[in-house]
């Protein structure tokens, strides 16, 4: 990543054009999957471009699968996600709300402190080992302190070995109970009366699976996560061999309907502080400023990555990949909705001196807590803006005029999502919409 920053700084209108629609390479460049960034053409840092926080450690995944940790204050570039059951550079990952792992020795199931074991033997730290004996082979442990009615995610990647049928449940409160065929990919809801959105596999390299399933807490305050191995049959209570198991690893329990990065834990949860990434005044100034020195009369934005709906949906929360606010009266916003039953429309605002103008897309089924790629694009000019997501048009709308906001810092996704960028790109000038489409198909 470092070498490909280089090259830009010394070469940058041969490499800007990979970047370039219609012939024209943007004025600022931030590909947080290959590390590339500049401004006008010239290689400058992620640094110049940004301003980025996070208070303590977080945990990325890099090139070879491994979760390693990411000291605070500095941005998760170099995250990597799985598609295709393949690892694949994604860019710069943001969870914009704090989140915790409510498990203790998540990654040690040795413990007995945290972890009840039965007719089960944890064999070593990361091995589910069934024993010989006529029953349930389970191991669970109770979390406290939980909030009744609240939304909560039991996420983990389990790998066959002896047997590849388990299950993930809860048993003290809500009555989650699913069953899941490892090799064959199929996920059986047992008891689904609290299930929110739809239980999810995913095969990954080396035979691994990763599993997660959201429910809503009923009653109490109370949450066994519990793991319970079953025969080839399915079922949770049968006559072990003392040999066939599971290797269990990336344990979490996290509020929310999200699956979101790893927070190993010891003996007491972990949490990780929210982040927040916005782009410079200053860089946004010097870039865009037209001749006379504000505002240019045009604009065009795209933004690529992959994303997670990260709410129920009974909220009015809505997912916010660009946030630029002078005020209530001046800014330009990008919202994908999911209010009701609005999963994924999204919405181009535009607020000058108090006119308003907005267009909307259509609304998009994405379930909750599955990562969806993204291809967003906006473009302003000539009294019209008009919006683009994946591929499809959101129409058009006349606008009065830009609001003068390069004082402000421009927000990258501040709330509502579990995101990894992997583009971000900008020109001061409106793009034909024909390439504005072809580009975020």
């Amino acid at each position: 990543m470092l070498g490909l920053g280089l090259a830009i700084g010394m070469a940058p209108h041969a490499h800007l054009a990979r970047y370039s629609l219609g012939g024209k390479a943007p004025a600022i460049l931030a590909d947080y999957a290959s590390g590339a960034y500049a401004l006008n053409g010239q290689g400058c840092a992620f640094s110049d471009l940004h301003d980025f926080s996070r208070t303590n450690t977080g945990w990325r995944r890099d090139g070879l699968g491994n979760w390693v940790p990411v000291t605070s204050a500095s941005p998760r570039t170099g995250h990597h996600i799985w598609k295709g059951g393949q690892l694949v550079p994604a860019g710069i990952l943001l969870e914009p709300s704090q989140h915790s792992n409510l498990l203790g020795y998540s990654e040690d199931l040795t413990q007995g402190s945290a972890w009840v074991t039965s007719g089960t033997t944890a064999l070593t730290a990361t091995h589910l080992q069934e024993d010989s004996s006529d029953g349930y082979h389970r191991l669970k442990q109770t979390t406290h302190g939980l909030v009744s009615g609240e939304i909560y995610t039991m996420q983990g990647v389990f790998t066959p070995a002896g047997r590849s049928t388990l299950c993930l449940r809860e048993a003290l409160q809500g009555g989650i109970d699913i069953e899941i065929n490892l090799t064959a990919g199929t996920v059986s809801v047992i008891n689904g009366m609290d299930i929110i959105g739809v239980p999810y596999i995913e095969a990954r390299r080396g035979g691994g699976y990763f599993v997660a399933i959201s429910g809503v807490l009923s009653t109490g305050t109370d949450w066994a996560y519990e793991l319970c191995l079953a025969d080839d049959a399915g079922q949770p209570s049968y006559l072990g061999d003392g040999v066939s198991g599971l290797l269990v690893e990336d344990l979490q329990l996290v509020a929310g309907a999200v699956p979101l990065s790893q927070v190993p834990t010891e003996s007491a949860a972990v949490s990780i502080a929210g982040e927040s990434l916005s782009f410079k005044p200053a860089a946004l100034s010097e870039t865009l400023a037209a001749a006379g020195g504000g505002m240019p009369a045009e604009l065009t934005l795209v933004i690529k990555g992959t994303m997670s709906r990260s709410k129920d949906p009974v909220s009015y929360a809505n997912t916010v990949p660009i946030k630029w606010r002078l005020s209530s009266d001046d800014y330009i916003d990008l919202i994908i909705s999911t209010y009701d039953t609005q999963t994924g429309r999204p919405y181009f605002r535009i607020n000058s001196g108090g006119t308003k103008s907005e267009v909307s897309g259509e609304n998009v089924a994405y379930e909750i807590g599955v990562e969806h790629g993204f291809s967003l694009a906006m473009v302003i000019g000539g009294g019209l803006v008009e919006g683009f997501y994946n591929g499809a048009t959101a129409g058009q709308t006349s606008i009065s005029g830009l609001p003068d906001l390069l004082s402000v810092p421009w927000e990258i996704f501040p709330a509502g999502a579990a995101v990894t960028v992997q583009e971000f790109l900008v020109w001061p000038e409106a793009l034909p919409v024909a390439q504005l489409q072809a580009a975020t198909a």
